[in-house]
């Protein structure tokens, strides 16, 4: 616990020094938020059964300090409705369900973890206001992936490698590389979701001649393949390769951008990485994906199912209560997302989700319809990462399970919303028309056409 209160002791201190010192205060904490969102650590609430994580209160102080810079709540005439009304009906599920569970502290825990999303949420949403804020955002991104990917290869290198309280709970397969996050299966769907942005970056800028950001995205890749690799994630595997593949399938089908040749050029890189990999860890990765513990853990996972369906037709409306399920089956969790979540929060829960889901979904098509090249190119990549998670589900329960992974979801969905967002203001068409309108001079047209265009370009510089 002492090591706790200094840890927060110092966050507390680099707080203060952020509104003090910083000119932009909103590049430090988009970059503290994102980067901490993997982390462990923070102030144990037990009346919640949960910490108070670092990031939480990052992003609380980040959400009163856009409130006092636009003078408003950053909700305020912006509730962005597809994604508040299932976030409150997930809200109202944890209420419900918590009303006959049996660890009541720990079903408690979900509704504060329901806040906590909607925050992150709005946060994400509305600080990112222009390109400029994209670019920290995405650095941000950047910089969390290293970090997660150092700390897995290291950890799958030598198994007690720890840095402490940011990554101080661990589980007991500690042959595998898990990063700040308590399960390897974490991070896999960790890596599920940001590897797709990280490759559209890499594509944006392949045939640019902005060598420093080109190379670093290909070091990220490589680092983040051996950390994906490390965790021994099989969902997260599968998961990540069927997001792109569909994404990628569907553009090449469609031919509806321009980022074909810049994938052309890319995979002679890949083949080599490829290659290499298989020398090096070919019968490792085989023995992992088809060796005889597969058909071993089929009949174990085959009875967890058959268990939490039991749970849902004695609890269907409401479920047992967040983290409650193992108050019921003595055993581990269902290795199923959709499964967990209608046992433990019932079917009103369940759909509540789907219709989160579903909203999110229909704001990335938004997007992937903008005529906007980066702005489409980034909601395909979030594209990318929504379908891997929702494929890597079906045998992973870790959105339900570890807190991290579902406000890494959450703190995507405002991502999605701000750049769509920036793209409607600072739409080039909008603003030739807004020039015929006002009537602009030839000079006046040129200033603002060029302030645009550097606004947009800043994102990959």
């Amino acid at each position: 616990m002492t090591d706790q209160y200094i840890y927060l002791g110092i966050m507390a201190v680099v707080i203060v020094s952020i509104f003090i010192i910083a000119k932009e205060p909103v590049k430090i904490l988009l970059g503290l938020t994102v980067v901490t969102s993997a982390w462990q650590g923070g102030l144990w609430l037990a009346y919640f059964d949960n910490d108070m994580l670092l990031a939480t209160i990052l992003y609380a102080v980040f959400f009163v300090y856009i409130g006092f810079r636009d003078r408003q709540l950053p909700m305020r005439g912006r509730v962005v409705p597809h994604i508040l009304i299932p976030a409150l009906l997930i809200l109202i599920g944890m209420v419900l369900s918590a009303q006959g569970a049996r660890n009541l502290s720990a079903a408690r825990g979900g509704i504060f973890i329901a806040f906590e999303r909607i925050l992150v949420f709005y946060t994400i949403a509305f600080a990112v206001r222009t390109p400029k804020d994209l670019k920290y955002i995405f650095v941000a991104l950047i910089i969390s992936v290293l970090f997660q990917s150092v700390m897995a290869i290291l950890q799958f290198r030598f198994m007690s490698f720890r840095i402490g309280v940011i990554d101080s709970t661990q589980s007991y397969q500690q042959w595998r590389g898990n990063g700040t996050f308590f399960h390897a299966n974490s991070l896999g769907m960790f890596y599920v979701m940001m590897v797709p942005i990280i490759i559209r970056f890499l594509l944006m800028v392949y045939r640019s001649n902005k060598k420093r950001i080109k190379y670093l995205l290909i070091t990220t890749l490589i680092l983040a393949g051996g950390g994906l690799f490390a965790t021994q994630n099989r969902g997260g595997w599968l998961g990540l390769t069927a997001g792109l593949m569909l994404v990628f399938g569907f553009e090449l089908m469609t031919n509806k951008t321009r980022i074909n040749k810049s994938l052309q050029r890319l995979i002679p890189l890949v083949l080599i990485m490829v290659a290499l990999f298989t020398v090096k860890y070919g019968s490792l990765f085989y023995d992992r994906m088809f060796g005889t513990e597969i058909n071993d853990q089929y009949d174990q996972r085959r009875m967890l199912q058959d268990q939490a369906i039991r749970l849902i037709h004695d609890y269907p409306l409401f479920g047992v209560g967040y983290f409650n399920y193992r108050r019921h089956i003595a055993f581990e969790f269902v290795h199923n997302l959709y499964l967990l979540i209608a046992s433990e929060c019932g079917y009103f829960g369940l759909v509540a989700f789907v219709f989160f889901l579903i909203g999110w979904f229909v704001e990335i098509v938004k997007g992937a319809k903008s005529k906007n090249l980066v702005v489409r190119n980034l909601n395909y990549g979030i594209l990318s990462g929504f379908l891997g998670f929702v494929i890597a589900s079906i045998p992973g329960p870790d959105y339900q399970v570890i807190r991290q992974v579902g406000d890494h979801i959450w703190l995507l969905a405002g991502m999605t919303v701000a750049i769509n967002r920036i793209a409607v203001r600072y739409d080039t068409t909008q603003l030739e028309r807004t020039i015929q309108r006002r009537q602009l001079k030839e000079p006046e047209a040129i200033k603002l056409r060029q302030y645009l265009n550097k606004q947009w370009s800043s994102i990959l510089g």
